[in-house]
């Protein structure tokens, strides 16, 4: 009788030892937040979850699984126990403003691209390319290159037709804001300078009598090598001036 019960009682600590841990997200795997919400994941295991972001300039993720949403995009967060079960949610962050698709242009992209992408620019040089019909709120967008690939790009924005309100949180939910002087202000697309690998100059100019908010694109390393971006928003508005 005794042997069946101490073979019983290693069976038992056996199984209770076998037992497999397991991790649960309670609250779903797919999460859509604006610029600075925030998110609690709830999540269960029988023991410490830890938590990770893959993008932290999308969507950043504290030890206690708080999610707090950057700048517009996609990130996923990865949550492990201590058994090496993994779980992941995908955070969404969407924007409020939509006044103009953002030009799916990428620096050091060919001039051949930018054809086949946006056609034949109603202007043309060696240097830039200029549309007039690029949107309804930001009909313009100049293209300049040099050695027939894209250094840097600019949209400009109708302010008759367009809030500036809505321009700023356009900017703010999609770039992270790091100075102004007089006359721009100035983002990257990065949570720090070293990081960053564009860089985006917001002011105004003048072009056919009107003013209109510019917002010029340009790469993390013209920026740093600058006094801002002072210098190559001269440029734009001196190619402007010249249309």
């Amino acid at each position: 009788m005794k042997k069946i019960v101490v073979v019983l009682m290693v069976c038992v600590l056996g199984m209770m030892s076998c037992k497999r841990d397991y991790l649960n997200v309670k609250n779903g795997s797919y999460v859509r937040l604006y610029h600075d919400e925030t998110h609690q994941i709830d999540a269960e295991a029988e023991s410490i979850i830890t938590y990770s972001s893959n993008d932290n300039y999308h969507a950043e993720v504290n030890a206690q699984g708080l999610v707090t949403a950057n700048y517009v995009g996609k990130a996923n967060v990865t949550l492990t126990n201590e058994n090496g079960d993994v779980a992941n949610v995908e955070i969404d962050v969407i924007p409020v403003s939509n006044m103009f698709p953002e030009p799916n242009i990428s620096l050091g992209e060919s001039e051949n691209s930018i054809l086949s992408k946006y056609g034949v620019p109603d202007f043309v040089d060696e240097d830039y390319y200029f549309y007039t019909d690029y949107s309804a709120k930001a009909p313009y967008l100049l293209v300049m290159f040099e050695n027939e690939k894209v250094v840097a790009y600019s949209v400009l924005v109708d302010t008759d037709s367009s809030d500036i309100e809505e321009l700023v949180t356009y900017v703010d939910e999609r770039y992270k804001y790091i100075e102004s002087d007089e006359d721009y202000l100035y983002y990257i697309n990065a949570l720090s300078i070293s990081e960053a690998t564009m860089a985006v100059g917001v002011g105004f100019t003048i072009f056919d009598n009107d003013v209109y908010a510019m917002l010029a694109y340009i790469s993390a390393n013209a920026y740093k090598s600058t006094s801002g971006l002072d210098e190559m928003m001269t440029i734009f508005k001196k190619y402007i001036s010249s249309l």
